[in-house]
């Protein structure tokens, strides 16, 4: 049986658990926690050395996962700290932002929440959009 929006939705928020996030703010962090995302928090705000130091005190498998915002400067710092990442041996995985995306449609991550609180009160009525 195929898996519903909302049930591939809590899988992939159960599998952030503990992980270490970078986010672009305190707003994605919060929007993130208040639909159940447990895990290691870093905003991409500051100088980058400073970013990568604290990424590296929380996930020390140096495993990264970037929740960055789809406009047009969330691609920008995505595609920057994705290579800055990598080049200090860091795995930076970027498919759960677009599982999430595709999931809830967004644009950024400050509104996941109202996102997965439409999709929880829907109760996937039919598949329809949650837009």
């Amino acid at each position: 049986m195929k898996a519903t929006r909302l049930q591939s939705l809590e899988k992939i928020i159960k599998k952030l658990e503990g992980k270490a996030v970078l986010v672009e703010g305190k707003h994605d962090v919060q929007s993130l926690e208040a639909i159940g995302v447990a895990a290691k928090f870093v905003t991409a705000n500051g100088k980058t050395a400073k970013i990568i130091e604290r990424l590296e005190a929380i996930s020390p498998e140096k495993a990264v996962v970037l929740l960055l915002d789809f406009d047009r400067e969330g691609l920008r710092k995505q595609k920057f700290f994705k290579t800055a990442l990598e080049e200090q041996g860091f795995s930076a995985d970027t498919l759960f932002a677009q599982k999430l995306r595709s999931l809830l449609g967004f644009a950024q991550f400050e509104e996941i929440e109202s996102k997965y609180l439409k999709l929880k009160e829907k109760g996937e009525m039919n598949g329809k959009n949650v837009r």
